[in-house]
């Protein structure tokens, strides 16, 4: 009779592609090993290991984890069941997990001449500052191949140990949502990344991606004595090995800190929640490493949200950040209640992404009602008793994860009271997500306050609402009086088409030696065809 345990590891054998395919699950091949999802693309399949990661939730495992934590079947003997069930009606193939042999990584990119493609987008379409970009590709550590793709190489003491690639060239057909190309080199040394130190580094920065390290570096070029290291995604190893590599490179821990900048989504908060209260004690001499956040924005609250956190408040006499802290620290303000928290609470405003039947009837108004009747009865002078508000049947107040959950709520109260919220209406989720909200802001400034003038004519930009989206128009009052008139979706997109179509800026005191420059200029231009004649 065949035990459970060997039907558990028959079940593991089944191909976690044709499972994900033979219930309802779109998919498509990256490579003759990658696969993923085509609804959601942050759901890859790696066909050699059988295993599935979906990176924007931080669920990973083999087809038994993909049945439970994608496709729903909470319990772990019904799950076993119905893929062998799948199985023994011919609807998936057996795989057999072979050991991967790793070879060492050997840079086989073939270098272009140019880096011209890998500047554009890095800096033009990515904000990235442009003597980062020089510095690094002087160093070798940035280079573009011949396909035109960025490449980030992995340094480990002087020699290449991997690389990131970011392609530069936008195919949504091809590459879908994300538009371009994106992967981790061949044979790249496990649990590790793209890094940058800055001086002797005291202080240890991740991100999830080289390009988020760059946008941050971009923010803070005045950072001194700290490593920037990239993950490639949420791994916890690579930020232990990170701290190994900079005291065996460096001869430097990072006493000032380990700092986590990953994006501010639930499975970046989940992470982060990790590390949260964790110290790592360095056993030679005593001293202690502490983990921070550097979630970018984490402050940040959508305006229509804020409102409805504080009429609930006000409904039930409360203080609207208990309310909002609540929230933020279940499922990160998401309105699908998504969990977002890495404890493993499921309960009051937060859910499993995955549990379609218990969100059928929920209602973030409904439950955020919940929670402002729950913080006023666990409220004593001021303070929340925050155990209180999140027990129910499945964590007694005086658990661990309870407790955890708790101090996260406190924590984010205690920022919403002293440092404040800031009202948006679109959360920045990463870094460069911020860095272009801020090249934005400061190109908006500078576009609406500036005449600009060419040989065509003067330009003068105005801000539009159409459509409920912000469009900014550049109306051209030409020489013979004619006017015309190109728009753009943002200050940075208007900023490169009045640069492409030849406006140079002026300022008023200027627009008289401009004007005289360009006649110069026509002048010129026609005494040179004539005599080219």
């Amino acid at each position: 009779m065949t035990t459970f345990q060997e039907r558990v590891n028959q079940a593991k054998q089944v191909s976690i592609v044709d499972l994900a395919i033979n219930n309802g699950v779109e998919v498509t091949n990256i490579s003759a090993r990658y696969a993923k999802g085509v609804e959601h693309d942050s759901l890859v399949f790696d066909k050699q290991k059988n295993t599935f990661s979906w990176f924007s939730r931080d669920v990973n495992g083999d087809p038994i984890n993909f049945m439970q934590s994608y496709l729903g079947v909470d319990n772990f003997k019904e799950a076993v069941d119905k893929i062998l069930s799948g199985k023994a009606s011919g609807n998936y193939q057996t795989v057999a997990n072979k050991p991967i042999k790793r070879e060492p990584f050997q840079y086989y990119f073939r270098n272009s001449d140019s880096i011209s493609a890998v500047k554009h987008y890095l800096h033009d379409i990515r904000g990235i500052d442009s003597e980062i970009i020089t510095a690094l590709h002087n160093k070798g550590l940035l280079q573009q191949d011949i396909n035109q793709n960025a490449v980030f190489v992995w340094g480990r003491q002087g020699t290449p140990v991997g690389a990131s690639v970011q392609g530069t060239q936008v195919d949504k057909e091809k590459f879908g949502k994300r538009g371009t190309a994106k992967y981790i080199g061949k044979n790249s040394l496990q649990d590790f990344g793209f890094n940058v130190s800055i001086g002797k580094p005291e202080k240890l920065i991740l991100f999830e991606a080289p390009i988020d390290l760059l946008s941050y570096w971009t923010e803070h070029k005045e950072l001194q004595n700290t490593m920037l290291f990239s993950m490639d995604g949420l791994k916890e190893r690579t930020v232990y090995n990170a701290m190994n590599y900079m005291y065996v490179a460096k001869n430097s821990l990072p006493t000032n800190g380990v700092y986590l900048g990953v994006d501010n989504d639930p499975a970046g908060h989940k992470f982060m929640d990790k590390f949260s209260g964790k110290v790592f004690e360095v056993g030679e001499t005593g001293q202690e490493v502490a983990f921070h956040s550097l979630i970018p924005n984490d402050w940040d609250i959508p305006a229509h949200q804020l409102n409805d956190y504080q009429a609930i408040a006000n409904q039930y006499e409360i203080e609207w950040q208990s309310l909002a802290a609540a929230h933020k620290a279940t499922s990160n303000l998401t309105p699908d209640m998504q969990s977002a928290n890495g404890y493993g609470y499921e309960g009051l405003l937060s859910d499993s992404p995955v549990n379609n039947k218990s969100q059928q009837n929920r209602s973030l108004e409904k439950e955020l009602k919940e929670a402002a009747g729950l913080i006023k009865a666990a409220s004593d002078a001021g303070q929340v008793n925050w155990n209180k508000v999140f027990q129910n049947d499945g964590f007694a107040e005086n658990s661990l994860v309870i407790h955890q959950l708790a101090q996260k709520a406190e924590s984010y109260y205690q920022m919403y009271t002293n440092q404040g919220a800031r009202p948006v209406q679109n959360l920045a989720k990463d870094w460069n997500d911020d860095l272009i909200a801020k090249l934005n802001k400061q190109a908006e400034q500078r576009l609406l306050n500036t005449e600009y003038q060419s040989d065509r004519g003067s330009l003068k930009i105005t801000k539009r609402l159409q459509d409920n989206r912000q469009k900014y128009v550049a109306e051209q009052q030409a020489f013979n009086g004619a006017v015309q008139f190109f728009e753009a979706d943002s200050p940075r997109e208007m900023d490169f088409l009045i640069k492409n179509y030849g406006y140079n800026a002026v300022d008023k005191q200027d627009e008289r030696v401009m004007g005289a420059t360009q006649q110069h200029k026509q002048h010129q231009q026609t005494r040179s065809r004539a005599l080219s004649r």
